[in-house]
């Protein structure tokens, strides 16, 4: 993510849930224990994130408070590695609701990533094609 100003804002706000369903390139650069929330204590990663399948929109420090996805995104904070997904619902426990969990992308979807990642536009990201085992070769 090309930062373009040289201040800071004060971060964004994206809901989970309407994430539901799209292929989402995470960055995350903080854990941060027992954040006040209105819900209580909690513990949260902060992240940056691309929504590769809405045009790329880019969201900076985003505060993820989903235990399972706070899992996965903590374990890439000291690699610098970034975390590809489609975010989706897991099974529900009894009694609690369904976690948010990301889905592993597929091979056209990772290309997207790649694409964004080399500074090309989402729109002319294509996969690339699949070699032709039977074609002859000059």
């Amino acid at each position: 993510m090309a930062k373009t100003d040289e201040f800071d804002t004060a971060g964004s706000y994206v809901a989970m849930k309407d994430l539901l369903g799209e292929l989402v390139l995470f960055t995350p650069t903080e854990y941060v224990e027992e954040v006040q929330t209105d819900f209580g204590t909690k513990d949260a990663v902060l992240t940056d994130l691309v929504v590769l399948s809405q045009g790329g929109t880019e969201y900076s420090d985003v505060m993820v408070f989903q235990g399972s996805l706070i899992g996965q995104l903590k374990r890439k904070i000291p690699t610098g590695r970034k975390l590809l997904g489609v975010v989706a619902k897991g099974e529900a426990k009894k009694g609690q609701n369904a976690p948010f969990i990301l889905e592993a992308p597929t091979d056209e979807q990772q290309q997207t990533a790649r694409n964004y990642l080399a500074g090309l536009t989402i729109e002319a990201a294509v996969a690339p094609e699949a070699e032709d085992p039977f074609a002859v070769k000059a």
